[in-house]
């Protein structure tokens, strides 16, 4: 199957689209799609959506994530 996967940041001001591809995933497969992500601090809604070849949602899945801007240094 072809799909369209999208990769989506949102919070409470802006929602970023930080992947947009084109996929194959043959059935009963799975596929790992990687991706580095650089965020601000703050609630953010990770959204992974796969559309079908109608260009409709087939699977929408969230990672939610609070990033927060504590550092500690170990020796």
């Amino acid at each position: 199957m072809k799909y369209k996967l999208k990769i989506e940041i949102i919070n409470d001001t802006t929602n970023e689209v930080i992947n947009k591809q084109n996929i194959d995933i043959k059935n009963n497969k799975n596929k790992q799609v990687k991706q580095n992500l650089t965020m601000t601090t703050g609630k953010k809604d990770i959204r992974f959506t796969l559309y079908d070849d109608q260009n409709k949602p087939y699977k929408i899945r969230h990672l939610y994530v609070n990033v927060n801007d504590y550092y500690e240094e170990y020796e």
